[in-house]
């Protein structure tokens, strides 16, 4: 059975480059996807390095609760991205009150999920009690998310680019100057710089003919 020929060389090129070789143009682009594309909302900081941030571990759960800890993990994502996007980075302080909001966000979840599981064999001080822990959490998540001033941007940083146009964008318009008319010391009464007037408030006559 004869031998299958190799493929041709391709011509201007190296001998050891064939046909069906991949071209750089079919190879992705050196610099990956753009940093702020959809991908982003799946892998947080990964899609922002621009930014400074510290990331402190959560743990991870059993495999059974493995749907709370993805939705634990996409709430520090968000927290995440509104720090960046307030504070342009994320230090230690911020690292340490996500972590607790992320943590209380979980206790939480955790609770919804058992009061929903085993409602049926609680007693009725039982349900209250996970009840209550749920709120707690709740609160004490919100207080974490207050320690990151998410909302202290400050009027300079909103205005920043109304300030930076140019003055003359927001000048005061003015009205045109109107030419003056000045008497002539040997005009006639009721004359005024060469127009007739009346002669009682010296307003110029434009239809040319004299005041009666």
């Amino acid at each position: 059975m004869p031998e299958p020929a190799e493929n041709p060389a391709v011509p201007g090129t190296d001998a050891g480059v064939t046909a069906n070789a991949v071209t750089t143009s079919d190879a992705m682009p050196l610099g990956g996807a753009p940093s702020n594309n959809a991908n982003r909302l799946c892998h947080g900081l990964r899609g922002r390095p621009e930014v400074n941030a510290i990331r402190l571990a959560l743990g991870t759960l059993p495999p059974s609760l493995a749907r709370v800890e993805r939705g634990v993990f996409a709430f520090r994502r968000l927290l995440e991205d509104a720090t960046a996007d307030t504070h342009g980075k994320i230090d230690l302080m911020h690292a340490l009150a996500i972590q607790t909001a992320c943590k209380h966000e979980r206790h939480s979840a955790l609770c919804l999920r058992w009061l929903r599981e085993h409602e049926a064999k609680m007693t009725h001080e039982q349900r209250i009690k996970y009840s209550a822990e749920i709120a707690k959490a709740s609160a004490e998540r919100d207080r974490a998310i207050e320690r990151l001033g998410l909302g202290e941007r400050t009027p300079q940083n909103e205005w920043a680019a109304f300030d930076a146009l140019p003055a003359i964008a927001f000048a005061t318009p003015t009205a045109p100057a109107m030419p003056t008319i000045e008497a002539t010391a040997d005009a006639p009464a009721g004359h005024v710089g060469g127009v007739e007037g009346n002669g009682d408030d010296n307003r110029g006559d434009w239809t040319g003919k004299e005041s009666t």
